[in-house]
């Protein structure tokens, strides 16, 4: 019976033009799969510290140190506390990163790209500040 399902099956590909090729077991159908899910979870990788930014964590350990105070457990406070060293340093070492590469996109104004000033010398402060441009 399945010889007869897959006759019309080849005969239906046939008509239609594709040719589906020789079919592959389902024991190497699934180790394809095991293969690519591990090479993309791989990738996923470098995504889910991108997520953890220096205000996640420092949120995470404010409202963690509210709820441990107000329910009086000292084990919440200290994770809390230890949060927001965490999210002090994460601070200190991500800190130089542009917009760019926090974003992935570039600053534009209507389509136009802005020209990012560059930190300029404390005597071209002095004259901004007294009114001269650069």
């Amino acid at each position: 019976m399945s010889d007869k399902f897959e006759r019309e099956i080849e005969e239906i590909m046939e008509k239609t033009g594709k040719d589906i090729g020789p079919r592959t077991p389902l024991s190497e159908v699934f180790k394809d799969f095991q293969q690519r899910f591990k090479e993309g979870f791989s990738l996923q990788l470098p995504s889910i510290f991108r997520w953890i930014t220096p205000t996640r964590v420092g949120a995470a350990g404010a409202i963690l140190l509210v709820v441990g105070m107000f329910a009086r457990q000292p084990y919440f406070v200290l994770i809390a506390l230890a949060l927001l060293l965490g999210a002090y340093l994460l601070s200190l070492f991500r800190g130089s990163r542009t917009f760019e590469q926090t974003t992935g996109y570039d600053k534009s104004w209507r389509g136009q790209p802005m020209d990012v000033r560059t930190p300029s010398s404390w005597r071209n402060r002095i004259r901004r500040w007294f009114g001269k441009k650069e």
